[in-house]
């Protein structure tokens, strides 16, 4: 599965996927009205569990849309920051 913690959050957040699939791993950040505040990165998954951390504190306090391509899988999942 895909966890963001800690949410709601502050200055930094961490995204884990935790699953059987290797392979290249997009992690996205959108504002909730779908501007881009965190560029794509793109990770090479060789592990069954991976947890990547960005730093949050120049965000605003609001939702965001953190989303997570893998293996042709689109996950979206909203983090909230104070």
């Amino acid at each position: 599965g895909i966890t963001l913690f800690p949410n709601p959050g502050t200055a930094k957040l961490n995204v884990a996927i935790d699953n059987n699939l290797q392979g290249q791993v997009e992690i996205q950040m959108l504002s909730i009205l779908g501007s881009e505040v965190i560029q794509p990165i793109a990770l090479d998954k060789t592990e069954p569990r991976i947890v990547r951390t960005f730093d949050t504190s120049d965000l605003r306090s609001g939702v965001y849309l953190v989303i997570i391509k893998q293996n042709g899988n689109l996950v979206v999942r909203k983090w909230v920051k104070f």
